[in-house]
């Protein structure tokens, strides 16, 4: 029996989601894709693999209550799990 990390069980499915479906998910307002910065000050863009999901995240984050449209981009991880983002202009992901 292997075990995990819940973050790597939730890596593992999000990949796994995100190849099944050839899509990833993310939030817009009417600024754009917002991006809060992170403990370092960096800004970093969510994605999640599932509309379902990320239609929680904005019923349920503040952060994110402003968000009115999940936005599905086409997914072309490669095989590193990196992921083609040239939409998204320089945020990190």
């Amino acid at each position: 029996m292997r075990l995990m990390s819940v973050s790597a069980a939730q890596a593992d499915a999000f990949y796994a989601e995100a190849l099944r479906e050839q899509v990833v998910w993310t939030v817009r307002d009417v600024g754009g894709f917002p991006a809060p910065p992170g403990d370092d000050g960096r800004r970093a863009q969510p994605f999640w693999s599932l509309r379902s999901r990320v239609e929680q995240v904005v019923r349920s984050v503040g952060a994110y209550s402003g968000c009115s449209r999940s936005r599905s981009i086409s997914w072309s991880g490669g095989e590193d799990g990196s992921l083609a983002l040239s939409e998204m202009g320089s945020l990190s992901a």
